[in-house]
């Protein structure tokens, strides 16, 4: 395991430096995919190392995904409105004109917490740490005194995919659940760390892992769309509730937030329909069997 968790920790410092810089969002984007790369493996190989030594490295993982993460989810909410923007007819725009404004300022604030946490001068002895204890192969570094457990990988893989089925299949029964909008986004995170998961191990997977992988990549795609669908009504619909008090203080902006949400409605249940026959088709081509035969490998 510790070569792919030191090629983990690479690619991260490789992305960081252009996403700390805040001003591309596909920067941000990259680091954020690698972050959560390293997680899954760090998650995944927790139990091989000693825990006192992995601990700290496995927080700075778990915080560099979740500091990146702020930064993208708004960015990806104002890519969204502004191409909606776009679309939008002379009674639409002043709400989402809006609504961009306070987004935009809600993704400064996470950027300026971005470029404190992830600065040089924080930042570089998580890098050192990481790069003593998970060098990259062929450099020198100090080995912990029990060694990574590399002969555990296969038994370690079972059972890291066995958590993650179990956890994802938990939320079948409330896919074709449209009004279950906190559990579809559970489902979301569960279908994203199985994907991880089976990217992590699929040297010990075989011949079938590039097809689940794309399987699990196509689920969470399709309940990442459902996701950013939830945020923005979420987002209209507290503004209307008075939890925005420019909002309310405006009767145009009022109409304007309020001809935004049934487009939003009609989206948002064309893409729950989507979620729904895309986990159908993936169940009908015998997703739930192939992952009991990769759990099964011995």
């Amino acid at each position: 395991m510790s070569p792919r968790i030191a090629a983990r920790w690479q690619e991260v410092w490789d992305l960081l430096p252009k996403a700390v810089k805040g001003d591309d969002p596909e920067a941000v984007h990259a680091a954020r995919v690698a972050s959560r790369r390293l997680r899954a493996a760090m998650d995944g190989a927790a139990e091989a190392f000693p825990k006192p030594w992995y601990r700290s490295l496995h927080k700075s993982a778990k915080a560099i995904t979740r500091t990146l993460g702020h930064v993208r989810d708004q960015d990806v909410l104002l890519e969204k409105l502004a191409a909606d923007r776009e679309q939008a007819d002379a009674v639409e725009r002043p709400g989402i004109d809006y609504l961009i404004e306070r987004v935009t300022a809600e993704r400064d604030d996470a950027r300026s917490a971005m470029r404190d946490t992830l600065g040089r001068s924080r930042i570089r002895r998580v890098r050192k740490k990481s790069r003593d204890r998970f060098p990259v192969p062929g450099k020198s570094a100090r080995r912990n005194s029990k060694g990574s457990h590399t002969s555990a990988l296969p038994k370690m893989a079972r059972k890291q995919i066995d958590e993650r089925v179990v956890d994802l299949f938990r939320y079948e029964p409330i896919i074709p659940d449209a009004g279950a909008v906190e559990e579809l986004h559970d489902a979301r995170i569960a279908v994203k760390r199985l994907r991880y998961t089976l990217e992590l191990f699929e040297h010990a997977i075989g011949d079938e892992a590039a097809q689940l992988i794309q399987e699990t990549k196509e689920l969470q795609e399709e309940l990442g769309r459902l996701h950013d669908l939830d945020v923005r009504i979420q987002l209209v619909t507290g503004e209307l509730d008075g939890h925005g008090e420019a909002a309310a203080a405006d009767p145009r902006l009022v109409a304007s937030l309020e001809a935004i949400m049934p487009r939003d409605q009609r989206t948002r249940q064309d893409t729950h329909r989507a979620v729904v026959d895309r986990w159908e088709a993936v169940m009908e081509d015998g997703f739930r069997e192939r992952l009991g035969r990769v759990s099964a490998k011995r």
